[in-house]
């Protein structure tokens, strides 16, 4: 019985155990539901985030979340400025990157890498620049951004070096041995010397290859010691030069020596500086022969490259190409400096002076096509006064050549239209000397036989000749002088009618009659048998010199007609 009680009670145990564990599972699970399914969630939210990181990533490829420029700026963590100033550079967004490095510089000042990862920054730029070969056209179409594409090669050449120093003088400071530093310290050294060997500093490109020589024991080092130690020599030699104060002939030796010096360090040293390029191009300013100024010209337009706000250079190359005797050109660069600044005194007198002469000039051609040779000479003769006072400013530096070309062969042609053959010869001899040249000669020659004087015209003609013997024009003309002498030797018809050898057939039959009625036997019955004579002369002079066939062929007594080569024309 007693059995049978006991094993009824194990059995309600159990069962009352066992709804227990129902109920207490009831109470249970919804509670693990509720935090099954915020975990889930949770791990969907981690999912979503890494999708827009790696989003984020793909769109900047920094691994950082995409903002705006101006968001960078305001960042203080270094690691994303440099990351994100890595990116522009890539993007060739230079100027956003050369903020961000100065930023990175600004908040570090202390980390030489800041100033090594700018300096390549500067140099890329530089590269970019120098390949665009100072195009405005091509450097506009870049990304660089108005405060780099206003710098010139020597602000990037300085701003380059600055970053160097800082980076040295830091790396200076850090522990010997260890592997990073060192390397970056060769790797500057090895950067600034490079730098200061195309720039021609010399000096200090022989200090930094010394420390690389000692530090690093290459022979390449070693090596460059000498060749900028005589590149530093050479300098030396040019500044001692330059600082000589000469006139005349020893000026022009000096000055040719300092332009030789130069040149042979150009080419030894495969690079040009800004400095020595300038003191290259006013040494050719001294210099008054053509080939000269055209050197100039050229120097004078690479320093215009370099240095593009430069007002000097435009003024002095303007001038240059004003005493080639090239006006329009000359006013292109004067109104060039004048854009930057319109009272730039320099620009401003040369645009002034070069403006007046070709206006002088163009109405004298005017004048020439309506036959007023009068208002010719007058607007001739103002053009060489204005040609003389800038050519005393100048310290008679103007090309003789353009001297005599620009203004004085014409004058001699205009003078002798007019039958002023005195100031003629005057004005010609004047052109000679300073430019003996068959262009100069044979205006000259002209006004000569014309003023008949015939020996001294071939004279000049055949001493001009010894120096240009293959000038086929001066072999011409010396026939026609010969020929004029020969014939001044027998009847000179023009001399009978009393009119100069420029006159038209209007003068000469004009003359005729006043010599006709003058001598008309009639007239001179005192004075018959040389009246008869003279009025018979005087009509076989007007005979011969009134038709135009017999005069080509005679000339006032023999010979062929003559045509001169005036200057100008």
């Amino acid at each position: 019985m007693y059995s049978t009680m006991s094993t009824a009670k194990t059995v309600r145990r159990r069962r009352l155990l066992s709804i227990l564990f129902l109920v207490t599972m009831l109470m249970i699970l919804p509670s693990v539901r509720s935090q099954g399914q915020a975990n889930a969630g949770q791990a969907n939210a981690g999912q979503g985030n890494e999708k827009q990181q790696q989003q984020a990533t793909k769109e900047t490829g920094s691994g950082a979340p995409k903002v705006s420029f101006e968001e960078l700026m305001t960042f203080t963590k270094l690691g994303d400025l440099r990351r994100h100033a890595s990116s522009y550079l890539a993007e060739r967004s230079y100027s956003k990157s050369l903020k961000l490095y100065t930023r990175c510089i600004t908040l570090e000042p202390l980390n030489f890498q800041n100033y090594l990862k700018r300096f390549k920054l500067y140099k890329r730029v530089q590269r970019v620049v120098e390949g665009a070969a100072g195009n405005a056209a091509v450097l506009k179409g870049m990304k660089l951004g108005e405060d780099i594409r206003n710098l010139s090669q020597e602000d990037l050449n300085n701003r380059m070096i600055t970053d160097l120093n800082s980076a040295i003088e830091l790396l200076a400071s850090s522990k010997s041995g260890d592997k990073k530093s060192d390397k970056a310290r060769i790797e500057a050294y090895e950067s600034r010397a490079s730098l200061h060997s195309k720039n021609l500093n010399c000096t200090a490109a022989v200090a930094d290859y010394a420390y690389l020589s000692k530090e690093d024991g290459g022979t390449s080092y070693a090596n460059e010691i000498p060749r900028h130690k005589k590149c530093e020599d050479t300098v030396r030699i040019i500044n001692a030069l330059s600082g000589e104060q000469n006139t005349g002939q020893n000026n022009e030796n000096v000055q040719r020596r300092i332009i030789q010096f130069i040149t042979d360090l150009f080419q030894s040293m495969q690079t040009q500086n800004v400095e020595l390029l300038k003191r290259r191009a006013l040494a050719y300013l001294q210099l008054t022969d053509k080939d000269s100024t055209y050197s100039a010209v050229t120097d004078l337009g690479t320093l215009i490259k370099l240095l593009p706000n430069t007002i000097q250079y435009y003024e002095l190359r303007g001038n240059a190409y004003f005493n080639l005797g090239e006006i329009d050109v000359a006013i292109n660069h004067y109104k060039s400096g004048l854009k930057m600044d319109p009272e730039d005194k320099g620009c401003k007198r040369g645009h002034k002076v070069v403006k007046g002469l070709k206006k002088k000039i163009d109405r004298s051609v005017e004048a020439e096509g309506v036959n007023d040779w009068g208002k010719a000479v007058t607007y001739l003769k103002e053009a060489w006064k204005l040609i003389e006072d800038w050519n005393a400013d100048q310290e008679g530096r103007m090309s003789p050549e353009i001297l005599v070309t620009l203004v004085l062969n014409k004058l001699v042609s205009a003078l002798s239209k007019t039958n002023d053959f005195d100031e003629a010869i005057k004005v010609g001899e004047e052109a000679y000397r300073l430019h003996m040249h068959p262009s100069s000669v044979i205006p000259l020659s002209a006004a000569y036989i014309l003023k008949e004087r015939y020996q001294d015209a071939v004279n000049i003609l055949k001493n001009c000749q010894q120096t240009f013997r293959d000038d086929s024009s001066l072999n011409q003309e010396i026939q026609k002088a010969e020929a004029a002498l020969k014939q001044s030797k027998t009847k000179n018809y023009y001399k009978i009618l009393d009119v100069p050898r420029s006159s038209d057939k209007t003068a000469i039959k004009k003359a005729y009659k006043k010599k006709a009625l003058e001598w008309h036997p009639d007239k001179n019955v005192d004075n018959a048998e040389k009246a008869e004579k003279m009025f018979m002369d005087i009509a076989e002079a007007y005979e011969v010199l009134g038709d135009e066939e017999m005069r080509g062929f005679r000339h006032g007594g023999g010979g062929q007609q003559f045509h001169f080569n005036f200057g100008g024309r």
